[in-house]
């Protein structure tokens, strides 16, 4: 069983990642192949995108610091279960 392909796509905030992924989306299934587009967002927020993130102050250090901890565990447990599907998928596209 040949084992599906796992794109992520990171970069600042405007870096254009949204038109660049719809791009790919695109191209991709129009030569058929299948593809799961997941969105990598924190469940405790609700699904709105932020239109101006620059405006708030940036955490104390620490805090920074226990954040990106985290984000790298729940990023990397999610790798980790979108690898072991057995669906029919060929390219998983991360955001």
């Amino acid at each position: 069983m040949k084992r599906p392909a796992i794109v992520v796509v990171l970069g600042a905030d405007g870096a254009g990642k949204s038109t660049l992924i719809r791009a790919v989306v695109e191209g991709l299934t129009e030569t058929g192949r299948r593809v799961a587009l997941f969105h990598f967002r924190s469940a405790l927020k609700s699904g709105r995108p932020i239109s101006n993130p620059y405006t708030k102050r940036p955490h104390p250090l620490l805090i920074g610091i226990v954040k990106m901890v985290w984000w790298l565990t729940k990023y990397n447990a999610w790798v980790i279960r979108t690898a072991l599907r057995r669906d029919s998928i060929d390219v998983f596209l991360f955001d």
